[in-house]
């Protein structure tokens, strides 16, 4: 079993959760599974399809404006990434062709270990000794991001 990642982030107050975790997500997306874990999960899926939605807007806008085509042609793939993501609040054994889980504090039980980038939104809410079950099966090389 390799190393998992740890990272800790902490919001400014005038932060949005969902912004954030949708920024770090445009660059983790590509590398496979992830798992959102959150209080309110089906709000918090509501609140982060819409940033992904203006997340997309934006990087079109970039890419309009690009010349270089290495360039262009980097931000076309990420785009057809960002457009093909399944979003679900079904557990990974009932709809394992989505990309990204989000799941209550307490569903973390039913969630295959096989993501690559864990966002864990709600951190007081997990028990940690579950949390830390879940980190060390997840595969090499993920990444767990931590929120204070």
């Amino acid at each position: 079993m390799g190393k998992v990642y740890i990272e800790q982030r902490e919001l400014s107050v005038n932060a949005r959760l969902a912004r954030d975790v949708a920024g770090h997500l445009y660059m983790r997306q590509l590398t496979g599974k992830v798992l959102i874990v959150a209080v309110q999960p089906r709000v918090f899926l509501a609140t982060l399809k819409k940033e992904w939605n203006k997340l997309i807007i934006r990087v079109r806008r970039e890419r309009a404006s690009v010349l270089y085509d290495i360039r262009a042609k980097s931000l076309d793939h990420q785009i057809t990434g960002m457009e093909k993501c399944i979003f679900t609040l079904k557990s990974s054994l009932d709809y394992p062709q989505a990309n990204i889980y989000v799941v209550g504090a307490h569903d973390l039980t039913d969630v295959l270990p096989y993501c690559m980038t864990a966002y864990v939104t709600c951190r007081a809410e997990v028990d940690p000794e579950l949390l830390q079950a879940f980190i060390n099966s997840m595969p090499a090389h993920a990444l767990v991001v931590l929120y204070a």
